[in-house]
This record gives structure tokens, C-alpha cells and sequence, in this order.
């Protein structure tokens, strides 16, 4: 297996299984590889967070949010989970801690290890008593307010629960020195999914929380804590939540789709290398659980986290550097144990995992035969998070300003293609041949590039060239559609076309390669000349 090598990733901190907070912070009080320096080097500007309350709709070509509930609710919810603080109480203590793996690249030991596996076990056991034979007396010491504070906001609401924003109180157990070390979490609830067993529910939610807590980089959201809320009929189903890492700005696709700045003035420009920029922590994120045999499977905008990190005078000035975060382990796969050597596939027959847009081809094939790479699956998702990044940052960030809603958000007026790039890769279900659901990904398959690449000597050797509209288009002169049109006639692109725009658009169609055995590895796009070039910028 080859090796990532980045200076600026070489942290401070030990190899062994740890307890505690591990030195790969990204705050920027104990970070050990960044200076002021390095802030003015990679800046982005502070975006008013808008927290999606309301169901809306970004372009007929992106899929409606996740949430659904209004500003005026958003109190009542707040209040009703302020009651629940001391009811909540935390399923780890003395016997049941958390063994995070090392934050430094190039560590191959699994997520899954000796402490591990007994913390699994350990956990079960408990559930077991508390969820399936309600013995909720079990739940006992430190309470979700005892430990993290109180709810301040209530941002988000999905299929998995609400995510709640926990603001550090002076608790009675807690002292006012203590407490100016204690940090903003989020926390994430987790329910039980309809005509789910308990012990389904059981495995998931200690499954998801492994995973999610073992995992140590900076570019991957830290969870801290899991806890369970005793219900006040003991009959009723159990509520658990986890305890994460507060990040300041949203997810990522909030993030690209807003269009206002923390002053109400409008965004209006992002350079190329603010992408770059991007795509080299998420890279680094996912590299980092490949290596640890984990694969996201929900890897997509939504579900990549921004995090401000402020240097002397960026928060005055509007600026700050800006880091990455990946998260929600909620369909993420372990693909390899300390008791595996190599990575075990999925059968075809379970069926696609995550997202439909995100989805690599080979997830729809039908046959019981067929076994696919997780990692690989990850790879294709990594494609379609550059190629709407570089989509989003051309048709709303070249120069010109754009109207925004009432949400902050551009509205969806400009540019056809702003949103995905088609829909699904599936097949039609009924048809003698192979044709699929989707016009454009059907287009897409007949005008790709197809080429073999070389990640020791960094060639290429072209079989056809791309001409994908979407992807041609990307570092060219920037056009929102092909017809002439004088409205666009003073979008004037400031760096759309540099030394790197070839390889960009070429690696593009290689993490997009229909093949995934011959389709590009996060770490060949790490060890890549774009990569490569990019200043790092955390």
C-alpha cells in the first residue's frame, strides 16, 4: 500500500489507542502545523450561516432539503429538548471509553481493534438490559447538562432527529474556571427507523458511534460522547443521541449555495484555489478512514461540515481559514478489521448505499454474483463533490453578482446545469439492453474520457478524449449556457483557466471512471501534480 506524505500533516501526539482529545486540533490556540502565516494564506470569506428551517428548494435540479420545521416552532422544539437535559444521561464511564487511533497519515491499523471490539460488547450487554428489558435505573451519573451545558439552538431536523446546538453553563457540579475550557458541541439523535427490531437498532447505533468516535483527524468531525435519554413511559422507545465537535459554518453545500457574508453583503467571487483548497482536506479526510477500513458511503456536500478557524484579525475583517470536516457515519462500512488483511466487497444483491446523485454505477448492477469496492464507491462520490464544487463556483462565483432569495441563497434563475449532474446512474429495469434512467449520465458514458494514468511516472496515456459539456466547460471561458445571451456578457472570470486546469478537468474524468478498478485512488489524487501544487491550507 503506498504512502501519503505531507509535511504540514506531521502533528504532535502518540500512536496508541488514546482516551483523550488528541493533539490534531484545528483550533487555532494548539494547532502545531499553522502560523498566522499560513491563515493569510488560505482565507475564505465568513458566510451568514443560514440553517435550512425551512423546506426549500436550491434549483429543480437539486434535491429538496431534509428538514422541515419553521422559525416558529424552532422555540417549542428548544424548550422540549432543554427537558430532556437531565433525563439524558451518558453510556460511557470508567469501564466503556473511547480508543481513538492515531491522527498521523500512514497508520494502518483498523478502525475495529481489541478495545473495540470489548467496548461493542460492553455496550450491548447494557443496551440490551436498558432498550429491550427497560431497565432504565442503569442510567445513572452525569447527565447531557452536567457534562456539555444547555441547548442554545435547535438547527436541523431529518429522518435521524434533530441536531441540537449545547452551549457550556455554570452547572453545580462544574466551577467558573472549568468552565472556560468547555467548547459548543452538537448533538445528534438517533431514532429508531419504522419497523426496525430493537436489536437492528441496537447495532446501528453502537455501530455508527465506533466508527464515528474511533476515527482521529482533523478533517473528520470528533465524536465524544454517546448518551441515552430515559423516556417518562417506560414502555416507549429510547431516544439516543451523540455528542460532536460544534462546527461554526454549516455544511458545505449551505456553505457554496449562500450568498451573503456575516455582514448581509453579497459574495459575489471565489477563486479557483479556494476549491483546490477543498478538495485537498476532503481528500485528506477520506484518505485518512481508508486507510482505517472504513468507507463513508454517504459521502456528498450536505454531509462535509465548515469550520472557521480565526487568526489575529480575520474575524474582524470578515475572513478566516476554513476547514473541512467530514461527517455522519450513520451508512458508513467497516471494510477491514484488525482480523482482515485486505478489503472485503459488498454483495451487489444488498442493494445501493447513500444518496442517488452520489451513487458510482456498479451499486445497480443486478447480479447475485457480483461483489463492488466500498472505497472505490467513495472514489466516484469524491468526483461528483469536485465536479459540483468546480460547477457551483463557476456559474455563481466568477465575478458577477447574483440575486439571492429570502433565505440567502442564490436564486435559480441563472444557469440550467447549476445542479447535479444528472440524477441516478441506474439502468432502466425493463430493457433487453443496458440503457440507463438518466439522459445525462447515459451522455455522459458515451463522451467521457477514457484514459490509463500512471501514478509513479504522473503520465497519461489518452484512449479518447473527454467532451463532456459539464466537464469541458468547467476551466473555460465562462458561459452559463451555449446560446449567446447579453446578460452574461460582463462576467468577467478572473482565474478560470491556469497551468492546472487540464489536469483538474482530466482527474475529474478518472475519479468518474466507469471502471472502478481502473478508476483513481484518493491517494493518487493526493499524490497528484494538482494536489501536489496546492499550499496547504489548514
Amino acid at each position: 500500500m503506498g504512502e501519503y506524505s505531507d509535511d504540514t500533516d506531521s502533528v504532535s501526539g502518540s500512536d496508541d489507542d488514546s482516551d483523550t482529545t488528541s493533539s490534531c486540533s484545528d483550533s487555532s490556540s494548539d494547532d502545531d502545523d499553522s502560523s498566522d502565516d499560513d491563515l493569510d494564506e488560505h482565507i475564505h470569506e465568513i458566510r451568514k450561516v443560514v440553517f435550512p428551517l425551512q423546506t426549500s428548494e436550491l434549483h429543480s435540479r437539486f434535491l429538496k432539503w431534509n428538514v422541515g420545521f419553521s422559525l416558529a416552532n424552532s422555540h417549542q422544539l428548544k424548550q422540549q429538548a432543554n427537558e430532556e437535559l437531565k433525563a439524558t444521561f451518558s453510556l460511557l464511564d470508567a469501564e466503556n471509553k473511547i480508543h481513538q487511533l492515531s491522527c498521523h497519515f500512514n497508520n494502518y491499523d483498523s478502525v475495529i481493534m481489541d478495545n473495540q471490539v470489548k467496548l461493542m460488547d460492553n455496550l450491548t450487554v447494557k443496551l440490551n438490559k436498558i432498550v429491550i428489558n427497560h431497565q432504565y435505573d442503569l442510567m445513572q451519573g452525569k447527565t447531557l447538562y452536567d457534562r456539555y451545558g444547555v441547548i442554545t439552538n435547535v438547527i436541523g431536523r431529518g429522518s435521524y432527529g434533530m441536531i441540537k446546538i449545547i452551549k457550556p453553563e455554570l452547572a453545580l457540579d462544574v466551577d467558573a474556571e472549568h468552565l472556560k475550557n468547555r467548547k459548543f458541541y452538537a448533538v445528534k439523535e438517533i431514532l429508531k427507523r419504522k419497523d426496525e427490531g430493537d436489536k437492528t437498532f441496537i447495532d446501528r447505533v453502537i455501530s455508527e458511534f465506533i466508527i464515528a468516535s474511533t476515527l482521529n483527524n482533523k478533517h473528520i468531525v470528533k465524536t465524544v460522547d454517546l448518551m441515552l435519554t430515559v423516556p417518562e413511559n417506560v414502555e416507549s422507545d429510547a431516544k439516543f443521541c451523540q455528542v460532536m465537535e460544534c462546527t461554526t459554518g454549516g455544511d458545505l453545500f449551505t456553505y457554496m449555495t449562500t450568498c451573503i457574508n456575516k455582514k448581509n453583503e453579497p459574495i459575489t467571487y471565489m477563486s479557483v484555489d479556494e476549491i483546490d483548497c477543498f478538495v485537498k482536506q476532503i481528500a485528506k479526510g477520506l484518505y485518512y478512514m481508508h486507510q482505517h477500513g472504513v468507507a463513508h458511503c454517504d459521502l456528498k456536500l450536505e454531509n462535509i461540515l465548515v469550520n472557521y478557524k480565526f487568526g489575529n484579525d480575520s474575524n474582524r475583517s470578515g475572513h478566516a481559514s476554513t476547514i473541512l470536516k467530514i461527517g455522519d457515519f450513520g451508512k458508513a462500512n467497516v471494510l477491514r478489521t484488525k482480523w482482515e488483511a485486505n478489503e472485503l466487497y459488498l454483495p451487489s444483491n444488498l442493494g445501493p448505499i447513500g444518496s442517488e446523485p452520489y451513487m458510482a454505477p456498479e451499486e445497480h448492477t443486478i447480479d447475485p454474483e457480483y461483489s463492488y469496492s466500498l472505497n472505490k464507491k467513495d472514489n466516484w462520490s469524491l468526483g461528483i463533490v469536485i465536479l459540483l464544487l468546480f460547477m457551483i463556483r463557476k456559474h455563481y462565483y466568477s465575478g458577477t453578482e447574483k440575486s439571492c432569495d429570502s433565505e440567502g441563497r442564490f436564486s435559480t434563475s441563472y444557469c440550467e446545469d447549476a445542479g447535479y449532474p444528472w440524477y441516478t446512474t441506474a439502468f432502466k429495469v425493463h430493457s433487453s439492453h443496458k440503457r440507463y434512467k438518466d439522459k445525462l449520465f447515459f451522455e455522459f458514458t458515451k463522451s467521457c474520457m477514457l484514459a490509463d494514468y500512471n501514478d509513479k511516472t504522473k503520465e497519461w496515456l489518452v484512449k479518447r478524449q473527454g467532451s463532456y459539456r459539464l466537464v469541458e466547460r468547467l476551466f473555460v471561458e465562462n458561459d452559463c449556457n451555449d446560446d449567446d445571451d447579453d446578460d452574461n456578457n460582463d462576467i468577467q472570470p478572473k482565474d478560470e483557466i491556469d497551468d492546472l486546469s487540464e489536469l483538474r478537468r482530466m482527474i475529474i474524468y478518472k475519479l468518474l471512471d466507469l471502471n472502478p478498478q481502473s478508476r483513481m485512488t484518493t491517494l493518487q489524487l493526493l499524490k497528484s501534480d494538482w494536489m501536489t501544487a496546492v499550499d496547504s491550507c489548514t
